[in-house]
């Protein structure tokens, strides 16, 4: 892979992840703060709507301005833009009232900037599974975890830190200087038009007529296509039977439990500043094992990958109930979340490398869309009720059961492993 195209990549995912750091980490912090409550802060997540239902509006993405120069930059630059226009409106709010009188434009606000990341992200890995050929998705999908831990660095634990000096409001318009910054490559790069292969012929109408009457031709009522005529093709692909239930059920527990670990750092008496510091050493933790999760992917096989990196993320899960138990020293917490970060990095690029496999050509950006979608609405919906487990369970025990649910998850990868007697999890399609 070469520097600039490195760098594309790089700006592209960072970009997505500097909110969403802000989103994930900064903010259940500040909700704690203000006496939140568990149930409510896990509830919180319902503000990544917009990422649980991009599936539905992945197709005009991959539809409209299809077969011409700069397909996906475009929709790319366009939603940054948007983006970058809903974060200067959630500036100008003032941060004390976000919570109380400005708390409807505030969720306005939000919704806006999870929704312009979410269609971004379409356009971003279509262009990825577009641009990258087979061989180098594995470092491909190292640089999409690394590049978006820093920005969620950045976006949650570096704002968390810069609070302590400058407040929120100010790091805020940092936060939008950033963005403006690495709009840069995306601006600098021209996309390739899309090449069919000599053998590729045209699919009937009836198979495909999404692609055969472009949006402007308005085509009749028969020939409309259903998502479900438009999905179908890509859930009858060799071996999406297997990969299914491993996309549903990997995730779940480390979504349910990573919301809490910020509001138990509160609980123990963390000042914020401290919470960003730990929280930014172990995302840059993170991100180097993103990077070797990559070459391990390579070397030991997606199948066999997605299995050990899993029983790493459980464990990391796990450890997390030493420190409510009151292991609240610094080496402890730092240990223990350096581990947990560098467990979740590469299980998720194992993950990301297996979905890409799963795409065909000229459904790029639908195809990994409705993937990640199906991952982000089970884990998703089930980490909404994390902060009412964590609740009820209590904090020590939740985090040991989600431990041990990551590790009963798992049993979907061995099975999946022993049925296809290979540990490769797909070929490209």
């Amino acid at each position: 892979m070469n520097l600039r195209l490195a760098l594309l990549l790089s700006s592209l995912y960072i970009s997505q992840g500097l909110p969403s750091g802000f989103f994930a980490h900064a903010l259940p912090t500040l909700l704690r703060e203000h006496g939140v409550s568990l149930t409510l802060i896990g509830l919180a997540k319902l503000l990544a709507l917009p990422w649980f239902f991009k599936f539905l509006w992945a197709p005009m993405v991959d539809r409209i301005g299809a077969g011409k120069h700069s397909h996906y930059r475009r929709w790319i630059l366009l939603m940054q833009s948007a983006g970058l226009l809903a974060l200067a409106m959630l500036s100008l709010l003032r941060p004390e009232n976000w919570f109380s009188a400005n708390l409807p434009w505030f969720l306005l606000a939000a919704l806006l900037i999870n929704t312009c990341l979410a269609t971004q992200y379409i356009a971003t890995d279509a262009l990825a599974v577009k641009i990258l050929p087979v061989q180098q998705r594995g470092l491909g999908n190292s640089i999409q975890v690394a590049g978006y831990k820093l920005g969620m660095l950045a976006g949650g634990n570096g704002l968390l830190i810069l609070m302590a000096s400058i407040g929120l409001h100010d790091g805020f318009r940092w936060l939008a200087a950033g963005l403006l910054l690495l709009m840069i490559p995306v601006l600098l790069f021209h996309e390739p038009v899309a090449q069919k292969p000599a053998s590729d012929k045209a699919p009937p109408p009836q198979e495909h007529p999404l692609h055969e009457h472009p949006l402007h031709e308005h085509p009749s009522h028969e020939q409309r296509v259903t998502l479900w005529q438009e999905w179908r093709p890509l859930l009858a692909l060799p071996g999406m039977r297997l990969w299914l239930p491993v996309l549903l059920t990997y995730k779940i527990a480390d979504s349910m439990a990573s919301g809490m670990i910020r509001p138990l750092l509160v609980d123990a008496g963390f000042t914020l500043e401290r919470i960003g510091t730990t929280g930014m050493i172990a995302s840059i933790a993170g991100m180097l094992a993103a990077f070797a999760g990559g070459l391990f992917e390579r070397w030991l096989g997606g199948w066999r990958a997605l299995f050990w990196f899993g029983v790493l993320q459980a464990a990391g899960l796990a450890a997390w109930s030493l420190v409510s138990l009151g292991w609240h020293s610094e080496q402890a917490v730092l240990g223990i979340a350096i581990f947990e970060q560098m467990a979740d990095a590469m299980s998720t690029v194992a993950l990301f490398a297996g979905m890409m496999g799963f795409c065909r050509a000229g459904h790029q950006g639908s195809d990994y869309t409705v993937q990640m979608s199906l991952f982000m609405v089970a884990s998703g919906t089930l980490g909404l009720a994390g902060g009412a487990l964590a609740e009820w369970l209590g904090v020590p025990l939740f985090f040991l059961a989600m431990g041990g649910l990551a590790l009963l998850c798992l049993g979907w990868v061995a099975r999946a492993m022993r049925i296809s007697g290979t540990p490769a999890i797909n070929k490209p399609y």
